[in-house]
């Protein structure tokens, strides 16, 4: 992430004969908002031609302003779960890029730089330990705990075919799949299905449908929906381990040591209320 350092935007140095400075004194309301560049986990590789991001591996965002956080506590956003995603097309300058075209690792990064603009890089959290199972508070540096996976591992049977897809050969069927790269629009889905009342848990088949493009070719939804139903348990945890080690992700992994029992394990930053809502 590179904080953007534009004179013509925000002014030129101090000196009395400078216009821009002039200008900015004698008219407050010429104030423009700083922005920065985030780096974007895809690099634009998975965007198709002719997409804003196709090959860019950054995007440009504007600082968090107060009138973002009539977002971020908009009860009626919040209810829909569309905050943050209303957060962060606000952000974004260019206005043809919209968020449930972004990949979601893309989203993440952009998501975890907003914060750190609008409320600083610490954050604290209770973390529970892996070992003895016990909670302690951890305050947590944002910039610090920045990962990226760029999605570059080579896997056996695996190769992109373009526009956030990727085709494999599952081990056991010997299915050849076509898989898609979620971006907003597929996470939607997902939640949508998550809050349905049911009496049966789908979330994970329900997934592995909207990752699933076609089957030997098969792009029917009915023959897709099928091979999911009957797919082996050994085929679906390889493609969704293939798919992890393929899909640019933007993470906050940190070390954590446990206060009682001494356990020491790299950890993923829980997110809480806090992140976006800090006491």
């Amino acid at each position: 992430m590179s904080v953007r350092n534009n004179e013509e935007r925000l002014g030129a140095a101090p000196n009395e004969d400078s216009p821009i400075l002039s200008q900015n004194l004698q008219d407050p309301l010429n104030f423009v908002v700083p922005t920065m560049h985030v780096d974007l986990p895809s690099k634009g590789r998975y965007y198709a031609e002719g997409h804003p991001l196709y090959e860019q591996d950054s995007l440009e965002i504007r600082f968090m302003t107060a009138k973002d956080e009539d977002i971020l506590t908009s009860p009626n956003l919040i209810k829909k779960r569309i905050v943050l995603d209303r957060l962060a097309q606000s952000l974004i300058l260019n206005k043809k890029i919209r968020v449930e075209d972004i990949l979601l690792g893309d989203k993440n990064a952009i998501l975890i730089q907003a914060r750190i603009s609008g409320y600083g890089s610490y954050y604290n959290a209770k973390v529970l330990c892996p070992s003895c199972g016990e909670e302690q508070e951890e305050e947590f540096d944002l910039e610090e705990c920045i990962s990226m996976d760029y999605g570059e591992e080579e896997v056996e049977n695996t190769n992109f075919v373009g526009d956030s897809l990727f085709k494999i050969v599952l081990p056991n069927t010997k299915a050849e799949c076509v898989v898609k790269l979620f971006r907003g629009k597929e996470e939607k889905e997902v939640l949508k299905n998550f809050d349905k009342k049911s009496k049966e848990s789908n979330n994970l088949t329900h997934q592995l449908k909207l990752m699933i493009q076609s089957v030997n070719g098969y792009e029917d939804k009915k023959v897709i929906d099928y091979f999911v139903d009957n797919m082996p348990i050994s085929d679906s945890r390889t493609l969704r381990n293939v798919y992890d080690k393929v899909n640019p992700n933007t993470s906050l992994i940190a070390k954590f040591q446990c206060d009682d029992c001494g356990h020491c394990e790299d950890l993923e930053v829980p997110l809480t209320t806090d992140f976006f809502w800090p006491k």
